[in-house]
């Protein structure tokens, strides 16, 4: 189901499903913290 929302032009967000980030195009990490306190990229890589 997710590859079908992908193939539609949709993006799609998983936490830490390890099956699901092997597929993924890219993997974002956002933190630093929680609330107003989180939402920053700390991290972003492919698999490639």
């Amino acid at each position: 189901m997710l590859k079908q929302l992908h193939d539609l032009g949709n993006s799609v967000l998983v936490i830490e499903d390890v099956d699901v980030m092997k597929q993924a195009d890219w993997i974002i990490d956002l933190g630093l913290g929680a609330g107003i306190n989180g939402g920053q990229i700390v991290g972003k890589v492919t698999l490639d």
